[in-house]
């Protein structure tokens, strides 16, 4: 797996198609099925949709800080004076 998974990543970058769509789970079936495993197109799926639901909880975390305020107006210049700048 330590060397199955990299070059399936190597070979899903290779831009051939839009985003690498179905390149990668062909490769990963392709090399599965030459170290006698089952299932490679299947965990490409399974990584695009964890890493695309992680993604997701990061926009939300990201959008939810947007509107907090660290310093108001004056603090800010205060703050400053105080770290030396």
């Amino acid at each position: 797996m330590c060397f199955i998974v990299p070059m399936g990543y190597i070979v899903n970058s290779v831009p051939l198609t839009p985003s690498g769509l179905g390149v990668g789970e062909a490769a990963f079936g392709a090399l599965f099925a030459v170290a006698g495993l089952n299932g490679g197109a299947e965990a490409l799926l399974c990584w695009r949709l964890w890493t695309a639901l992680m993604g997701l909880a990061g926009l939300a975390f990201y959008l939810r800080g947007l509107g907090r305020v660290v310093f108001e107006g004056e603090d800010v210049a205060q703050e400053l004076e105080r770290v030396g700048g």
